[in-house]
């Protein structure tokens, strides 16, 4: 990648996270995104720990495919379940057996820098690459900056898993998948990765 497409992409993207926060803002003041329903993942626990995953979705109405719908129901319906409206920021309350724990998803404040920069002595870092709007609609060269930031960032002297930060979508292209791989199996160079800070 050339060096002006490193230092723009992260232009770029703080452009798209603003222009998100706006989106998201006025709809919110508009009067919200309506109901909403949490999309659950397959979780795990042990006796003393429980791992939820999901995403927080507006409820669009659309029923589950089944055996009992026709072909042509799911099949109108399907555009709908592709173009799934996330709602960031989202607080849940999550309860277990008796317990509580208050969530956020992209919680504020995630900050890579600030996280590595804080806790990087204590802690090593797994994921990070955004599977809401990099991974499954983003250019390959977008991908391909966001995973050398996240090397450069999180994986400054060690402590980084390189992963995306959740179950990849089944909407995600191949190519997309593979770009995000291709920095760490080529094993770069700290000045393939440097970008403008």
């Amino acid at each position: 990648m050339a060096s002006w497409q490193r230092r723009l992409a992260p232009l770029i993207h703080a452009v798209e996270q603003r222009f998100d926060a706006a989106k998201y803002g006025l709809r919110r003041a508009l009067g919200g995104p309506g109901p909403l329903h949490i999309e659950a993942y397959r979780g795990y626990g042990t006796t003393t720990e429980l791992h939820l995953k999901g995403r927080v979705l507006e409820d669009r109405g659309i029923e589950p495919p089944g055996e009992q719908q026709s072909a042509w129901k799911n099949f109108r319906d399907m555009p709908k379940r592709v173009d799934s409206r996330e709602q960031p920021y989202a607080r849940l309350l999550a309860r277990f057996r008796g317990a509580e724990q208050d969530i956020q998803a992209d919680a504020a404040g995630m900050d890579p820098k600030r996280l590595k920069d804080e806790f990087g002595d204590r802690l090593s870092f797994h994921g990070g690459i955004d599977i809401i709007k990099t991974l499954p609609r983003g250019t390959v060269a977008d991908v391909r900056a966001e995973v050398a930031e996240r090397i450069r960032v999180l994986g400054r002297n060690g402590g980084y898993v390189l992963a995306s930060s959740h179950h990849i979508q089944s909407d995600t292209p191949l190519a997309n998948i593979f770009a995000m791989y291709e920095l760490a199996l080529r094993r770069p160079q700290q000045h393939e990765l440097e970008t403008e800070s």
